[in-house]
């Protein structure tokens, strides 16, 4: 069984790591249409794709639907992600999925990540320790007063 690459999603939303392979899982797997100005564009797939730790968005580029239609690639299948972008879309970061290679089949989802969104949301609202002002012994305030 394929060990998930723990901390990757966290690389890969801070755009890092391009060049490494990521051992990830798909846990949710949706056809979506593309939008009416694309409509060439046609069917896309929007993934969820996990390490164990954090999870996140993911759309496959279109020249790899064939993966899912064929069933190759389904929901909890551990996947060697191979090539990848992150983007910024509508203000939430997107891995788009250039290339990928099929692992193993699970029958359910490795870890209990969390969405990485609201992760690094509370990375930054981590509480700061309070400001103590320092004060300056009596004798050196009298000294500054003269």
């Amino acid at each position: 069984m394929e060990t998930l690459t723990q901390g990757s999603i966290k690389l890969i939303y801070n755009n890092q790591g391009a060049n490494v392979p990521h051992t990830l899982q798909i846990v949710n797997i949706k056809s979506v249409q593309g939008s009416q100005q694309n409509s060439a564009a046609g069917e896309r797939f929007r993934l969820i794709l996990s390490d164990g730790v954090n999870y996140q968005q993911a759309m496959l580029a279109t020249q790899l639907n064939h993966m899912v239609k064929s069933d190759s690639v389904k929901t909890y299948c551990v996947i060697n992600l191979t090539e990848h972008l992150c983007n910024l879309v509508n203000s939430r970061r997107i891995i788009i999925v250039l290339g990928l290679e099929v692992m193993s089949q699970h029958l359910g989802m490795l870890g209990n990540p969390m969405d990485i969104e609201k992760f690094m949301q509370n990375q930054t609202l981590l509480p700061v320790a309070p400001f103590h002002s320092v004060q300056q012994p009596p004798q050196q305030q009298q000294q500054q007063q003269h």
